[in-house]
């Protein structure tokens, strides 16, 4: 698997997605967690928004479906930015939803047209990952599950976001 296929064509990180960390982690708890919440166990499985293996929950979006017919793999490479759909996901839906990962898609697209897709994914990997013990966490975790360090998650991060 390339790492490319963890960049989210609407900008949000997939390393950092719930279902994929309980897939590629084998998280018990997580998956537990998902199943839950109403996710089928069977739907807990994705290798990233560009991979072969999409998860069930995004396998019909219509911002990946507008950038493949524009001929775009990432909705930064578009003129629109921001366009009306990134902007209900980033905003409405992250709020209506209680998803307020979705609040950072818009910022980390900025982001990727500034820096480009290695040096973003290679800072998305540091962003979620433990700064004391390395492990890899997802967007909402607040406390690491190996070490116990505290975690600034996508619930901090896109609170200051709304604090600019």
């Amino acid at each position: 698997m390339s790492n490319a296929q963890l960049i989210g064509v609407c900008g949000i990180y997939c390393g950092a997605c719930l279902l994929y960390r309980a897939y590629k982690d084998c998280d018990q708890a997580l998956t537990d967690y998902l199943t839950n919440v109403g996710i089928p166990k069977e739907a807990i499985r994705c290798e990233g928004c560009t991979s072969e293996l999409i998860s069930p929950t995004c396998v019909n979006c219509n911002i990946r479906d507008c950038a493949k017919q524009k001929g775009m793999a990432y909705c930064y490479e578009c003129k629109e930015l921001p366009c009306k759909r990134l902007t209900e996901l980033s905003i409405e839906r992250a709020k209506k939803d209680n998803l307020p990962h979705l609040a950072l898609c818009i910022d980390n697209l900025d982001t990727l047209r500034q820096i480009g897709t290695e040096e973003w994914l290679r800072k998305q990997d540091k962003r979620w990952a433990c700064s004391s013990c390395g492990k890899k966490h997802n967007w909402y975790t607040e406390k690491c599950s190996n070490c116990g360090a505290m975690f600034d998650n996508a619930v901090k991060e896109s609170e200051r976001k709304s604090l600019k």
